[in-house]
C-alpha cells in the first residue's frame, strides 16, 4: 500500500487433492485448500475486506498506523473489481487520494499486455510463499499431537529430510469434529526466507452456505535489509461474502 508497508504476497500452494498421511481427515484438507483460495474463486460474487497495518521499527519507533476497507464485487466478465469504500494513514483520511491511485492503476493494467505488467517495476517488500500439508506436498510433512486445539487439531512440521525444502511450514491445525470444517490455521515458514527474520501467520475460517472461507487473517513479522528492519503486523477481515449463483444446467 505504502513504501513502508510490507508486500505480504502470501501464495499457498496447494493443490485440493486427498491427503496422504495421518493425523488430517481428507475432507478437511480438502475444504481448507479450498478456503484458502477461495475469495478469487469464481463461487464468490463479492465481500468486503478490512485490513488494518501497523509497520515501526523493531524499538517501535517511527510507527505507521494504516487502516483500510475494500468492497470486492464481481463483475459480468469474472475479474473482480475493488473499490475504496475508506482509507486512514495515521489517522487521517485519505481516502480519495486512494480511490484516484485505484483508478489510476486499474486504468493502467487496461492498457498494458501481460508482458509489459510482469516486467514492470515492483515496490520494494516482504514476500514469502508457505506449502502446507495438502494434496502433493502432504508427503513432505510428519504429524503430532497438537499442543494446543484439543484432539480435534495437529501438529505438523517437514519431515527431517525436507526440513531445508523451500516454502515448507510448520504449525497447528484444528477442525470442527461435527463438520470437519478447518477452524484455524496457524503456521510459520520452517526455514524463513530472505530478508525474513520472524513471520507467523494465524488464518480463521467461517462457512457462508457451501463456501468455507478465512474470516480472518493475521500476519506478523519482523524484516528488511541490513539496518532498514520493521516489525510488522497485518490484520485483515473479511465480512458480507456473496456467494456466486449456482450455474445453470445445461
Amino acid at each position: 500500500m505504502r513504501r513502508l508497508l510490507p508486500c505480504l504476497a502470501v501464495p499457498l500452494l496447494l493443490v485440493s487433492s486427498v491427503v496422504r498421511g495421518a493425523g488430517l481427515p481428507p475432507e478437511t484438507a480438502a475444504r481448507l485448500a479450498s478456503a484458502l483460495d477461495s475469495l478469487q474463486s469464481p463461487a464468490v460474487a463479492g465481500y468486503t475486506m478490512t485490513v488494518k497495518v501497523t509497520v515501526a521499527k523493531p524499538n517501535g519507533s517511527d510507527r505507521e498506523d494504516h487502516l483500510e476497507v475494500m468492497k470486492a464485487t464481481r463483475a459480468a466478465d469474472g475479474t473482480l473489481v475493488n473499490e475504496v469504500v475508506r482509507s486512514l494513514e495515521n489517522g487521517k483520511d485519505v481516502t480519495d487520494k486512494r480511490r484516484a491511485e485505484q483508478s489510476k492503476r486499474e486504468s493502467r493494467n487496461d492498457q498494458k499486455t501481460d508482458n509489459e505488467k510482469s516486467g514492470e517495476k515492483k515496490e520494494v517488500g516482504i514476500s514469502a510463499s508457505l506449502r502446507l500439508p495438502l494434496g502433493d506436498d502432504a508427503r513432505l510433512f510428519a504429524f503430532s499431537p497438537a499442543a494446543s486445539g484439543g484432539p480435534h487439531a495437529v501438529a505438523f512440521a517437514p519431515l527431517p529430510g525436507h526440513a531445508e525444502d523451500e516454502g515448507l511450514a510448520r504449525g497447528t491445525l484444528a477442525w470442527d469434529p461435527a463438520t470437519l470444517d478447518p477452524l484455524w490455521l496457524e503456521a510459520e515458514p520452517a526455514v524463513m526466507p530472505d530478508h525474513v527474520s520472524a513471520m507467523k501467520m494465524r488464518f480463521e475460517f467461517a462457512r457462508a452456505g457451501e463456501l468455507v472461507y478465512p474470516r480472518r487473517t493475521v500476519t506478523d513479522g519482523t524484516g528488511g535489509f541490513l539496518w532498514i528492519k520493521r516489525t510488522f503486523h497485518m490484520d485483515m477481515e473479511v465480512a458480507d461474502v456473496v456467494a456466486a449463483p449456482p450455474t445453470p444446467a445445461p
